[in-house]
């Protein structure tokens, strides 16, 4: 038996400009959903096909923040029983909105980390620390999400050092991730 599963979006594009990143060029820029919209969606989905298992096919699923958390809010609201997954960027991100997700239904998240140097995140145009991926790892990993993450080797200009810093953040932060 192989569990039934959906995508869907909440978004279109990327608030950020990552320099490896072609995304930026196909989408000029981003759109959100509203929440109220993708949830009637899901709804439709649960309750006239039994589908419990959805994937966001959004770049990032944190893009607009109050909508993503719109979002959750909404799905605890319907009370329906599903599990979905999705990718994030590394932003800021309060503790009350990974256990909201988590409520939802959140399962798995793949956060682009790319690196554990801020140098070659600064490179990158990653717009992110070390320190804030670490926490957004932890966080999710806290409130039972499993967590997946990016990595990213050999950008012109990285050194050996830049790529100890990702092995030991590797290493630290071993027991967070799936």
């Amino acid at each position: 038996y192989e569990e039934r599963m959906l995508p869907f979006s909440l978004s279109r594009g990327c608030v950020r400009g990552c320099l490896f990143c072609i995304d930026r060029k196909i989408f000029s820029h981003y759109q959100s959903r509203p929440a109220e919209m993708v949830v009637q969606e899901i709804k439709h989905h649960y309750y006239k096909y039994g589908i419990t298992r959805f994937r966001s096919h959004d770049l990032l699923i944190n893009g607009d923040l109050k909508n993503l958390e719109r979002f959750a809010e909404l799905l605890i609201k319907e009370k329906i029983k599903i599990t979905w997954d999705c990718q994030a960027i590394c932003r800021e991100m309060p503790l009350t909105l990974f256990y909201k997700l988590k409520k939802s239904g959140l399962g798995a998240i793949l956060f682009g980390v790319e690196s554990a140097s801020n140098k070659v995140l600064k490179r990158m145009n990653k717009m992110h620390t070390a320190e804030i991926a670490q926490r957004n790892i932890r966080y999710a990993k806290l409130m039972g999400i499993e967590v997946i993450i990016n990595i990213l080797v050999g950008l012109p200009g990285e050194e050996e050092e830049d790529f100890i810093e990702t092995m030991k953040f590797i290493e630290k932060n071993k027991d967070y991730l799936h």
